[in-house]
């Protein structure tokens, strides 16, 4: 009975992710009638419905969305639960679901992750990029088991367990007429065409907020949701970008960028965060990777400017 309990969670879990009953089907590996007759067992039993069939697909009623909050707690729990008579066990296995801004995706991530595997070689990563606001989103809502963040948004169910003050930089070619530069002003930029991150970004929040109250204008040729995209942009033209978070002058995502600090936020008070769900058990060893993070990306001396 209990199995088929948390496999009736993850059924309605799966649904809401996939906004169609099909979809979910496919990806659980079932049949899209069996997968059907489960849902409509359970509204039968709750004696209301949970979704809205749609000609496109199912969304989520009020009562939807009471019931997968319920279901994703309790589905978060029981994994913890599962984790820690594992690590009883002297097991190391299990997933760990992070959800991280884009910014130190490229390098400090995967290098941070291949270090952890390299003592818990049986731990598989699950990784989200997202913008602040979807980081915090995921974690509250039990998505991911814990989330790296950039000046996020205040959520009292969103507990912090690390924080570092981040710097803004300017990126760009090591051939730039502004590359050999120790420190930057943003009226320095403005003579070159810039590319623009997400508005969601922490790091283009930050600037939008400056260059609001300054009166500052850019000349933006591009804007885009990749640091990647951002990273060719700069390589490729005579142009640059802005970016949070490195420790050194070398750009994490090519020999070819160097990333210079602007003086107009030396003294910013932002921060990365690292938070979970307020009052969530997580599962061991996803709690021994915050661990790992606390001491290995948040507690690494700040870059001086």
């Amino acid at each position: 009975m209990a199995l088929d309990f948390t496999r009736m969670l993850r059924y309605v879990d799966a649904v809401a992710r996939a906004g169609s009953i099909r979809a979910a089907a496919e990806k659980l590996h079932i049949v899209s009638s069996a997968l059907t007759r489960r849902i409509l067992d359970l509204e039968h039993e709750l004696g209301t419905s949970l979704f809205e069939r749609t000609p496109r697909g199912v969304r989520l009623t009020a009562a939807g969305e009471a019931y997968l909050h319920f279901a994703r707690h309790a589905l978060s729990e029981h994994n913890a639960v599962l984790s820690r008579i594992e690590d009883l066990k002297g097991l190391r296995r299990g997933v760990i679901r992070l959800s991280s801004i884009s910014a130190i995706a490229a390098e400090e991530l995967p290098r941070l992750i291949a270090d952890f595997q390299q003592s818990h070689p049986d731990v598989t990563f699950d990784i989200t990029i997202a913008g602040s606001d979807d980081v915090v989103r995921s974690v509250v809502e039990d998505e991911t088991d814990c989330g790296i963040a950039f000046n996020p948004p205040p959520d009292p169910a969103f507990t912090i367990l690390a924080r570092t003050r981040q710097q803004l930089c300017a990126v760009m070619h090591r051939d730039h007429p502004l590359a050999s530069r120790t420190v930057l002003r943003l009226p320095d930029c403005a003579a070159y065409r810039v590319a623009l991150g997400d508005s969601t970004w922490g790091g283009r929040q930050m600037l939008d907020h400056y260059l609001a109250a300054s009166g500052t204008e850019l000349n933006v040729g591009l804007q885009t949701n990749s640091n990647e995209v951002m990273a060719g942009f700069a390589r490729n033209n005579s142009g640059l970008y802005f970016q949070i978070g490195f420790h050194e002058k070398r750009h994490p995502l090519s020999t070819e960028l160097v990333a210079i600090p602007l003086a107009e936020f030396r003294d910013s008070t932002r921060q990365m965060v690292l938070g979970i769900r307020k009052g969530r058990s997580l599962p061991v060893i996803s709690d021994v990777f915050c661990t790992f993070l606390r001491t290995y990306l948040f507690a690494r001396q700040e870059p001086s400017v």
